[in-house]
């Protein structure tokens, strides 16, 4: 039996992080405000990478406490993303 795996994207995990009172809860009000953030990778494709966020992020000309809330936001997606990926025992 084939399983299919749908990743929650970055945007999706960010905007969920929206009412926090910190630096992750303020990129997350900045994403969402922002029309042209990067909210899911092409059709078909991969999500966006750790990558292109934050070169996204540069060109809008980030300043540096909103690139550090990036890192620091991407690193707990990852997290959750890998806690919420399902195991196999074989």
């Amino acid at each position: 039996m084939a399983m299919r795996h749908s990743q929650r994207t970055f945007y999706s995990w960010l905007r969920q992080q929206r009412d926090r009172q910190d630096p992750v809860g303020d990129l997350a009000r900045d994403a969402i405000s922002d029309e042209e953030f990067p909210r899911t990778g092409r059709r078909h494709m991969r999500p966006y990478t750790r990558a292109h966020l934050y070169r996204y992020l540069e060109k809008r000309n980030a300043c540096s406490g909103a690139l550090r809330a990036f890192a620091l936001a991407y690193s707990e997606y990852e997290a959750a993303t890998r806690a919420a990926a399902p195991t196999f025992l074989t």
